[in-house]
């Protein structure tokens, strides 16, 4: 009897995590894309000792992989010891591998080869400008552009409602007439003599 293909699935019930995830606890422990990602983008002198070594184990099982965190950690060798020099070099090893996400970055590069040799070569930098320059665009969009845009306002027709309010103003009107003039009657020295008819 030849022996089961997945012996642990035969002899062990599956774990708590794994009724719950549906995912089997080997595949759990595998870090995910965006870790493997910053791991080839941090610096090896910075990298964990765990980081470094697991990085490694995935290396050595994907061939592509350790080919492109290879020209990686070579591309900023050459930014960080401004060599742009080594840029032709560099794209060639690209392009003699086959890693289409990089073959894509070398016609780019292609395109604006001067522009990236100076880059690659000279100590000054404009990110912080283009910083600025991306916030205050950022800034002034969403001042003037609004992601979600308002409704029109609806017209609104007169009706009995509004004919209505417009007689508000003159009763508001007469009734603080009557008020003024019964304040100024009462400060008046001849409010409290008698009249003819012997009102006050």
């Amino acid at each position: 009897m030849p022996p089961p293909l997945f012996p642990r699935l035969q002899t062990s019930p599956p774990t708590r995590t794994e009724v719950a995830t549906g995912v089997p606890a080997a595949a759990q422990d595998r870090p995910k894309p965006r870790r493997v990602v910053r791991w080839i983008m941090t610096n090896p002198q910075h990298l964990a000792a765990a980081d470094a070594a697991e990085l490694k184990e995935i290396r050595m099982a994907c061939p592509h992989l350790d080919a492109a965190a290879r020209h990686v950690h070579d591309f900023a060798e050459m930014l960080h010891h401004l060599r742009g020099d080594q840029l032709p070099d560099w794209m060639e090893r690209v392009l003699a591998d086959d890693l289409p996400a990089l073959h894509s970055l070398v016609s780019g590069l292609r395109r604006d080869f001067d522009a990236v040799t100076a880059g690659l070569s000279t100590p000054c930098s404009f990110g912080q400008i283009e910083g600025h320059v991306t916030r205050v665009k950022l800034i002034k969009r969403n001042g003037l552009r609004p992601s979600q845009p308002r409704p029109p306002t609806p017209t609104r027709t007169p009706g009995p409602m509004t004919l209505r309010h417009h007689k508000i103003p003159d009763r508001v009107e007469k009734r603080e007439r009557s008020h003024a003039a019964a304040r100024s009657s009462a400060r008046s020295p001849e409010a409290g003599r008698p009249t003819a008819h012997g009102t006050p």
